[in-house]
């Protein structure tokens, strides 16, 4: 798309200068990230004099961890109900909850991901595969009566990450922005959704490109309501750009009307979800959340630390695709494996970590009919979310919500269309 390295999937790997007219995301391994970088343009030279200053203007947050409640079965009675279409070229799946309608939630992927991933397999996606933890996301957010459309990036053939693009930038829409834009405009107008509010949600790569989203010029129709980026920040120097170009401006006479660029909406309400294990993305949300804050602009964090595997936690996790008894015996293969300590603790990180091996050899009951391929497989999610380094969330789903709620005008309600 003639755009940058920007980031890299688990620690930010930035690379700024100019700017150039697409920004692309593309990931990499997490054993092969840099951890000590810090946000160009930001002027600190160390991660913890970045974060100190956040926090010294911020209140203290827990990090999420083994006593944070998940809240995984609070939706669990919601019918998943997927349909896949094509729309504008983009593979799009969405679903309207029953009932009311009170918001539309976009969800972007991160790299090597796809719309699939949010449902599990039905009849109006049969290539649907269904991941813990954007499943649970999907079910929480038709519990709250959200839309939910999720749409993969136009890469398809190679690492299957997000190309953003904004007005800032001086270029047109990369074709990941066009899509999106289009997408939600055909969905909104058809079923129906007009006037509601749209928040993006996004990881990784899709994380950052929800973020430069909100500050795209598309009309009030589709002005964001509020964004969440997961483990992933955007670049500051963008962000600060941004946020001058859209502040009050000082009037030119007495009595002259103070206003913002006509061309640039405000940026909407944010909340950034990420592992502190992971200090390089840590220090570039500390850099957005400190010029976010200085300019106004609603914002939150929460930070997701390791938690514990327990013998039945994947069959938790990931319902009926793991029993029980396989939850335990894959529980026993880690042990003896030595991939988690006695206490079910993560002794290394499962990305770097032949855990597909263990399982086999441990002579797991039905191990043939288990998804073990890495990106596709709801195990080595799980021991992701569990490690804290880079990875997908649910658990915050809740809190996600009201922060929206809470800091945007009274949702409306339409009636949904099948």
């Amino acid at each position: 798309s003639g755009g940058i390295l920007l980031a890299c999937a688990l620690s930010a790997c930035w690379t700024l200068g100019s700017f150039s007219p697409w920004l692309a995301w593309t990931g990499k391994e997490y054993r092969h990230m840099h951890l000590n970088s810090t946000p160009a343009g930001f002027g600190v030279n160390s991660t913890g004099t970045l974060l100190n200053k956040l926090h010294s203007t911020l209140p203290a947050l827990p990090i999420l961890g083994v006593n944070a409640s998940a809240a995984r079965h609070q939706a669990q009675h919601v019918q998943l109900s997927p349909r896949l279409e094509t729309l504008s070229g983009a593979e799009v799946v969405w679903q309207a909850p029953s009932g009311t309608v009170r918001a539309v939630l976009f969800v972007a992927h991160g790299c090597s991901h796809a719309a699939t991933d949010w449902w599990p397999a039905a009849t109006g996606c049969s290539s649907c595969i269904g991941l813990p933890e954007e499943v649970n996301i999907t079910r929480h957010a038709l519990h709250r009566q959200y839309a939910v459309v999720a749409i993969s990036s136009a890469d398809r053939q190679g690492q299957k990450c997000w190309s953003a693009s904004s007005p800032i930038m001086g270029a047109g829409n990369s074709t990941d922005t066009q899509q999106v834009v289009e997408v939600l405009t055909t969905l909104i107008a058809r079923q129906s959704w007009n006037g509601l509010p749209i928040y993006a949600l996004g990881a990784s790569s899709g994380g950052a490109f929800v973020a430069v989203l909100a500050m795209g010029n598309f009309g009030p129709k589709l002005q964001l309501a509020g964004v969440c980026s997961q483990i992933m920040g955007v670049p500051n120097q963008l962000l600060q750009k941004y946020l001058a170009a859209t502040k009050p401006q000082a009037a030119t006479k007495p009595g002259a009307i103070v206003g913002t660029d006509a061309q640039l909406p405000l940026y909407p309400p944010i909340i950034f979800v990420h592992m502190p294990r992971d200090e390089s993305t840590a220090a570039h949300v500390a850099a957005n959340m400190l010029t976010l804050t200085q300019a106004g602009v609603a914002v939150k964090e929460i930070r997701v630390g390791p938690r514990h595997l327990t013998p039945g936690l994947l069959h938790e996790a990931v319902g009926a695709e793991i029993s029980h008894n396989q939850s335990t015996a894959i529980w026993a293969a880690f042990r003896a494996g030595g991939l988690v300590d006695e206490q079910g603790q993560l002794i290394q990180d499962p990305r770097g970590a032949d855990w597909q091996s263990m399982i086999v050899t441990g002579k797991v009951p039905g191990v043939g009919q288990m998804r073990l391929t890495p990106d596709e497989s709801p195990v080595s999610e799980v021991l992701n979310v569990l490690w804290a380094g880079h990875e997908l969330v649910s658990q915050t789903t809740t809190e996600t919500l009201d922060f929206w709620e809470q800091a945007g005008k009274p949702l409306k309600r339409r009636s949904s269309r099948a």
